[in-house]
């Protein structure tokens, strides 16, 4: 590089060549990063890495589960075997009945999971009764 380039402060020709081409395409690069990082800011809501996924999505509100739509019309309990029969179809434990999850079996009555909702349906008209009650 000839002496008047270098105190004239004009950029001597092949300056990208040199010892400036590493720091010109760092510059470059770390703006690119940083506009496409503003961009994604502006998009999107940032999140907190510490707390857990769905922490500040607002709650909708509670779907109401029809409990009726599963009708319990009997329960089959010995030694080990579990069946229940709702809605005219035997399931057991882990079944899928009308879009609903069975999660037990006890003698009348069944526990099912709609979509996180969680009830007990029991046989009409039907009171369960425990040993202790059949002893007195």
């Amino acid at each position: 590089m000839s002496e008047r380039a270098r105190n004239t402060g004009s950029w001597p020709r092949g300056v990208f060549r040199g010892r400036w081409k590493g720091p010109v395409i760092a510059l470059a690069a770390l703006a690119l990063v940083a506009t496409s990082m503003t961009a994604q800011a502006a998009d999107d809501e940032l999140h907190d890495p510490f707390m857990p996924p769905g922490w500040n999505e607002s709650s909708a509100p509670a779907e109401t589960v029809n409990e009726s739509a599963w009708t319990l019309q009997s329960t089959l309990t010995s030694n080990g075997r579990r069946v229940a029969i709702i809605n005219g179809r035997a399931v057991r434990v882990g079944d899928r009945v009308g879009g609903a999850r069975v999660l037990k079996v006890q003698r009348g009555s069944a526990r099912l999971d709609y979509n996180g909702h969680r009830f007990t349906i029991r046989r009409p008209g039907t009171q369960v009764r425990t040993s202790r009650e059949s002893a007195q």
